[in-house]
């Protein structure tokens, strides 16, 4: 079994929106069983909560489940347990790796890097932004993560 870390800052609108994209991904391949997925956020000042409103309902308006997903900060155990942690941005990115401990063997990658080796680019927090702010956020989530899942089940 596969697992798999998303990462934000406060794990209440990127990260949990792309756990529940790819859940619902795999699940529709039927191959979800072999996967483990979770978010959680570098930091912990939502500890507990569900996803923002705004992603729940934008969420919801695109079939994806978010109502299982409750905030959580990284914890040190995570670079043990999972096998691939992914940034939303470059900041999470350097934050990771600067906390990554030498003996962890864990794959920390920018999910937009890691489906395409010269895409660097940020998947942006809409967290003080309008409705279509989220939504767009989804829009480019919903793009990588189809490539995320290609990638990843081609392996």
């Amino acid at each position: 079994m596969q697992k798999i870390l998303f990462i934000c800052t406060g794990n209440i609108c990127r990260s949990p929106a792309a756990e529940a994209i790819c859940r619902n991904k795999l699940d529709k391949l039927g191959i979800l069983s072999n996967y483990e997925l979770d978010s959680a956020g570098i930091q912990g000042h939502h500890i507990g909560e569900s996803p923002d409103c705004r992603v729940f309902i934008e969420g919801e308006k695109r079939g994806y489940d978010l109502s299982q997903i409750h905030s959580r900060q990284l914890i040190l155990d995570d670079f043990y347990y999972f096998d691939i942690i992914l940034a939303m941005t470059n900041h999470h990115l350097e934050y990771l790796k600067s906390h990554q401990p030498p003996d962890s063997i864990v794959s920390i990658k920018l999910l937009s890097n890691f489906v395409d080796n010269n895409h660097m680019q940020d998947i942006t927090d809409p967290y003080y932004g309008s409705r279509e702010d989220f939504s767009k956020m989804y829009d480019h989530l919903e793009e990588i993560g189809e490539k995320f899942i290609l990638k990843i089940t081609k392996n």
